[in-house]
Formats: C-alpha cells, sequence, structure tokens
C-alpha cells in the first residue's frame, strides 16, 4: 500500500517514501555519539516520545550503546542540510544526520513532527533537505499593549523551533523596565532584566538566537509623553495630548538638533543590549515621520533630512559596534533617502519591509544594489483584527521570500506586529508564523508579473499549504482554511473601530491628527474626513468608502455562523493540546467579528448614510475583502440598504441597546482569555474602545 507524505511545515526538499513502518519499542534508547552535543535535541526527542507516543526512552552518548534513534554530523552533508532515514530492516531504525549542529537540530524537528503525527509507528522514508535561507527569524512585538508572560514566550519558542526558525527578536519600545525611567513604563507590566536573561538562556537551548530590538529613534511614543523626556521631542507640544492609539502611531520622533537625544537612546541601548548573549541588535529607526517638522527643522533646513537622519543612525550604529555589537536598522528611511546609506558605517545590516499582499520587488532590489546587507521582513497580517488575514500574509510572505532570495539577503524575518493595543489573540498568527517557516525554508512564490496585476484581487494561499499547515499545527485539514474564510468576512473590524472612537477628541469635537491619519490611507476622490465640519460629518466621511460593505453586515453574519459550526466541528476532531491552545481563541475572535460587524452596520445607519452602488476600495486594510456572496446578497437586499426611517430608527435603537450588552460580555470573555497568555499590560486601553462602542450603541 502506497504510503502518504507526512504533513511536514516547512516541506522537505526530497521525500522518499518506501514500504513499510517502523514500530517504536516500548523500552528504546536515543544515542548522539559526539562529546560536544549539547542534548537538547536527545531531550527534545524523548519528551515527544513521552507525550505523543507514551514510551519512557532513555538517552545516552557514545558508541556503548545500541541505537534505535542515532543523532549524527555527517561531515559529507552541506553545513546547512540534514538527512533522515527511517528503515525498519535497517541496524539502527531512525538515524538523523546533519552537516553540522544546525542542520542536525532541524533534521530533529522533522523526525518530531513525524512522532507527533503519527505516534509509535513511523512510516518508512528518506528525507534529504536543506533551507533556502541561512537565517530565518520571527520579530514579535511585546511592547504595543500586550506583554506576553514568560511561560508563553517559552511556548512560543518552542513552536518556532519546531518549524525550523533560529532567530527570534523581541520589540520593545517602553515595556521594559528601564532603569532610571519609571515613568515612561510604569503601569504596562514591562519587562524585567531576569524574564529577558531567563529567556535568553531558554532560546539559546533551542538553537534560537534571542535578538534585542529596541526603538531609539521613531516610535517613541510612551517616552517622549513623560514629564522628564517630553523636551526631546520632535513636537513636544503634543505631549500633554490625550493617550491615543492612533496618534501613537503618528508622533513620536527624537530631536536630532538636541544633543541630549543622543545621550538617550545610548542609554537606553546600555540598558537592554546587554541582557542578551546576541551581538546582533535590532536598532529600529523606521517610520521617523516626524523628522524635520519640528523642534530640528533648521537642522535639517541647513543638512537635509537624509543627513540629519543618516548622522544621527550613523553615532547609535558606531556606538554598538564599539562594544562588539552588530547593528541592524529597518531600512524604509534609507529606501526614501538613498544618500543615506553612503552616510552609515560598513556593516549595518538593512532591514527591509514590505507588508503589501501584492509587494513587489523595487526596494529589495534598491538595497541590493547599494551592496548592503539585508533581511527581507514580510508580515503575518495579524495586527487590527480579531481573525489574521491568511490570504493577505501568504500572499505577502510568499513574494517577499522569493523577491529575497533573488537578490541574495542574508535571510528573511517575519514580523509581528501589535498595532492598536495588539487585540489580535497571538495564537492565532501560528498559521502566518509557519507560513513563514514555509517560504523561510523554501525560498517562497513569487508572481512572474513582479507584484502588480493579479486581476485586483489578493490572491488566495494554496489549499494544499493551508492543509499541511492545519495537519502538522492542529491534526486537522480544515481549521486554518475556516479562519481564513472568517477573515474574508470582516466589514467592520477593530481598525475601524479605533478610528470610529478616537475620531472623537473626547469632548464631541473632530480630533484633527487621527482625521489626518485617516485621510493618509484613503483612496484618491471624496471629501477628506480632516476638512469635516462636525464629529458625524467626520465620522461620515470616514465610513464612505466602505459604505458598500458595511451594508453587507447581514450577510457576512450569516457566513459567520456557518463558518463558526465548521470550526466546532474542526475542534471536536483536534488533538486535546491543539484544541486547548485555540477553542476559546479562535470562537471568541469569530464571535467579536460578528458583533462588530453588526455595530459597524448600526453606527453607519445613525448616520443615514447611504449605500454605495457597488462596494468601494477600502480604508487601511485593502487585503480584507468580505465574500462576493455577502456583497450580492447586500446588494439585493431592500432590508438594509436604505437609510432609516422613523420606526427603523427605534428598532435600530433597541437591537443596539441590546448589541451593546452582547458585546460587554464577549469583551469579558476576552478579557479573561487575554490573561492566559499575557500579562495584564496595557489592556485597559482596548477597554476603553470597547466601553466607547458600548456607550455609542446604547445612545443611538
Amino acid at each position: 500500500m502506497t504510503q502518504t507524505i507526512p504533513a511536514l511545515v516547512p516541506r522537505p526538499r526530497t521525500v522518499a517514501m518506501t514500504a513499510g513502518e517502523y514500530t517504536m519499542p516500548a523500552c528504546g534508547t536515543i544515542v548522539a555519539p559526539e562529546p560536544d552535543l549539547d542534548g537538547a535535541c536527545s531531550r527534545q526527542l524523548a519528551d515527544d516520545i513521552r507525550r505523543h507516543c507514551g514510551l519512557e526512552w532513555r538517552r545516552a552518548r557514545g558508541v556503548a550503546y545500541k541505537a534505535d534513534i542515532l543523532l549524527e554530523i555527517d561531515g559529507s552533508l552541506p553545513e546547512r542540510a540534514y538527512r533522515l532515514d527511517v528503515d525498519a530492516h535497517a541496524a539502527v531504525a531512525v538515524r538523523v544526520a546533519g552537516g553540522s549542529r544546525r542542520g542536525l537540530r532541524d533534521g530533529v524537528q522533522t523526525l518530531r513532527q513525524l512522532i507527533r503525527q503519527r505516534g509509535p509507528a513511523l512510516p518508512c522514508l528518506r528525507i534529504e533537505d536543506e533551507p533556502a535561507y541561512a537565517r530565518r527569524g520571527y520579530y514579535l512585538d511585546v511592547t504595543r499593549g500586550r506583554v506576553p508572560t514568560l511561560r508563553h514566550l517559552k511556548a512560543w519558542a518552542d513552536r518556532l523551533c519546531l518549524y525550523k526558525y533560529n532567530e527570534l527578536q523581541l520589540y520593545v519600545e517602553h515595556a521594559f523596565t528601564f532603569p532610571g525611567l519609571s515613568e515612561m513604563w510604569r503601569g504596562t507590566d514591562a519587562l524585567r532584566p531576569d524574564d529577558l536573561m531567563e529567556f535568553d538562556d531558554y532560546c539559546a537551548g533551542l538553537g534560537i538566537e534571542l535578538i534585542p530590538s529596541i526603538s531609539t529613534f521613531g516610535h517613541l511614543y510612551m517616552a517622549l509623553r513623560t514629564r522628564g523626556y517630553a523636551g526631546l521631542g520632535e513636537l513636544p507640544q503634543d505631549a500633554d495630548r490625550p493617550y491615543s492609539l492612533i496618534e501613537r502611531q503618528e508622533h513620536h520622533t527624537l530631536n536630532v538638533a538636541d544633543p541630549r537625544s543622543l545621550d538617550f537612546a545610548k542609554r537606553l541601548i546600555d540598558a537592554y543590549v546587554p541582557l542578551f548573549r546576541s551581538r546582533r541588535v535590532n536598532l529600529g529607526c523606521d517610520e521617523t515621520f516626524d523628522l524635520g517638522k519640528g523642534a530640528s527643522a533648521p537642522l535639517t533646513g541647513r543638512i537635509g533630512v537624509g543627513a540629519a537622519y543618516a548622522d544621527f543612525v550613523g553615532a547609535l550604529c558606531r556606538h554598538v559596534q564599539e562594544r562588539g555589537g552588530e547593528p541592524m536598522i529597518w531600512a524604509d528611511i534609507a529606501l526614501q533617502h538613498p544618500d543615506i546609506l553612503d552616510r552609515l558605517p560598513d556593516g549595518v545590516t538593512l532591514l527591509n519591509w514590505n507588508y503589501a499582499p501584492l509587494a513587489g520587488p523595487d526596494g529589495f532590489e534598491a538595497v541590493a544594489r547599494s551592496g548592503a546587507e539585508q533581511m527581507v521582513c514580510p508580515a503575518v497580517l495579524g495586527w487590527n483584527a480579531l481573525v489574521p488575514r491568511i490570504d493577505g500574509a501568504w500572499s505577502n510572505i510568499a513574494r517577499v521570500a522569493a523577491y529575497g532570495r533573488r537578490v541574495g539577503a542574508a535571510g528573511m524575518l517575519v514580523t509581528d506586529w501589535g498595532d492598536f493595543g495588539h487585540v489580535q489573540d497571538p495564537r492565532l498568527c501560528a498559521p502566518g508564523m509557519m507560513m513563514g517557516a514555509e517560504c523561510a525554508w523554501g525560498g517562497g512564490v513569487a508572481p512572474s508579473d513582479g507584484g502588480a496585476g493579479e486581476g485586483g484581487g489578493v490572491p488566495p494561499a494554496p489549499t494544499e499549504v493551508l492543509r499541511r499547515i492545519s495537519r502538522a499545527a492542529y491534526g486537522d485539514p480544515d481549521f486554518v482554511g475556516l479562519l481564513r474564510d472568517a477573515a474574508a468576512q470582516a466589514t467592520f473590524g477593530w481598525h475601524e473601530l479605533v478610528y470610529w472612537v478616537e475620531l472623537d477628541q473626547g469632548d464631541g469635537t473632530v480630533n484633527p491628527d487621527v482625521a489626518a491619519a485617516a485621510d493618509a490611507g484613503r483612496p484618491e476622490g471624496g471629501e477628506p474626513v480632516a476638512g469635516a465640519g462636525d464629529l458625524p460629518q467626520a465620522r461620515r466621511r470616514y465610513c464612505a468608502p466602505m459604505r458598500g460593505r458595511l451594508f453587507a453586515a447581514g450577510a457576512c453574519n450569516e457566513a459567520l455562523d456557518a463558518i463558526r459550526t465548521r470550526i466546532g466541528h474542526a475542534l471536536a476532531g483536534m488533538r486535546e493540546s491543539a484544541r486547548t491552545d485555540v477553542a476559546t481563541a479562535a470562537l471568541l475572535a469569530v464571535e467579536g467579528q460578528r458583533l462588530l460587524n453588526e455595530a459597524g452596520l448600526l453606527l453607519v445607519r445613525s448616520l443615514d448614510a447611504e449605500p454605495a452602488d457597488t462596494a468601494p476600495a477600502d480604508v487601511g486594510s485593502a487585503d480584507v475583502e468580505p465574500a462576493d456572496t455577502a456583497l450580492a446578497a447586500a446588494e439585493s437586499s431592500d432590508a438594509d440598504s436604505t437609510g432609516p426611517h422613523p420606526s427603523a430608527a427605534v428598532a435600530d435603537g433597541e437591537r443596539a441597546a441590546a448589541l451593546a450588552g452582547s458585546i460587554e460580555c464577549w469583551w469579558e470573555a476576552y478579557r479573561r482569555n487575554w490573561r492566559a497568555v499575557s500579562r495584564e499590560s496595557e489592556l485597559a486601553r482596548a477597554d476603553r474602545i470597547v466601553w466607547r462602542l458600548a456607550d455609542e450603541l446604547r445612545a443611538l
């Protein structure tokens, strides 16, 4: 009987299935004959054999022991390659060989996946494999609202190891207990030095390099709101404005004309970086939107914005290099001002990000032409959404991986950001993480047209990939595809809700900064939000480009109900450990999206908004499209396609009051689930958004 190829992630280069199975004995031995092996690989295998086979195997070193599983270094293999043999008739039934310790570790992860899927009855096969990228990193935001528990960080590192990542960066702006800067991190459940040192040790044991990532130039919103350091900002006059999830993404840049700014940035580096054993340091320096628009304008007017940026960043990089470090910075500003590259010190790695689902190759080719080393950086696209945008993530990750390989990038760094309060459950980003593992290992897939076209939409993730990822992670082939389908039914998401709430400055007037941010992401045409005369008009203008999908809420919610039922069926068939991990997170995410869809419809109806004849372009989330069938149903229905009249307004008010209660009950369950993997952190900021929604619904 022909055996099926196991659901392995990433997919190996070659898998040759042979006849038969190897049934593992009740008492077996894992042997690592090399005396310098650290034992981590054999320990991982023994743990998985105990958990997934119910067997207690011993570990040993040296030729005196008969091996049932043999781990070895084979100098004839390329350094990053491995070979896995399972042969029931061989003297050693299971043999994993690596061209180096790293290659061996990767081979062991493949064997672990086999054990998790097949238990003690392993299929006979030979796998020969090698990665496209030597450096395969994951970037985790732990500062924009959600600080994970140390237990969850370790569990996530375990997953990264299983799917062959070898680097992890933790991104911090303020959520670390910087000495002498408690005004910046108070009340955020910030990470402590002992947390980071313990986690660094843990990652090292998994063969993962934990790399510090810290904001040192832009994205210093919390630091620049303090009494002690507000004066260092490019726009110090904004320091006392009310906190805003949107504004914190816009105003946050140090004033490079003030020499104290460089001293402050160095102070952050010196407190954070020594806690990690890695020599690599990500200094951030991205999205310095404010540079030259305020306090530093005289300087930038004299030498130019690019030169001012390069001089400041160059000083930071030299500070790191003088201490034996290898600096990295994000590449976006250097791409806007190419002369920056000539002014930076040698040895700086550019982290070249592009998160567009239809990303093109231009930026990656531009850095390659400069001769600078780069890592290409796609995204899991989980931020600002309750349900992860899987199609958009696959399209982005597959393209960026292929472009990076084409230009000879040093590696790939898959980013997982937490904009607008990090509302997404981090466990639901696992499929995106696994797609990143697949593409970093295999090299990705780029379109022949270089990223343009695709009929105007985002190409769907391949069914085979989603089913393989779903089987590997959850033991069910459909779960990841159902998450993908649920994301497609979002008509009013977290992103839109935050804009709706924060357009109100808190006193019923329009917040000018939020209005300007809304206009920055709008399609051409239409009336600007910033030019609105009052708050209802600003909200009406904000909603205008997306009215088509807002009025599709009824049909999309019917689809979500069906998807929720199918998710229930998928959960019933999962491995118990997988079901425990994702059941609550998935069902809460789908239920929450259903409630937000209905809320968006009622809010826009309250403004007497008329639906568009067709669904116009989205605002800020073009990779999320409601299902065509839902839009068609909405456009053909009279029930939701006219503005409210008096009796409808009364009905909407009663419906809105009931919805407010449902949202509050859902959010209480969400808050409990947050604490399963995260510290309390800044959950209260998300609370504020949800409670405001409930209050406004009752006011209808």
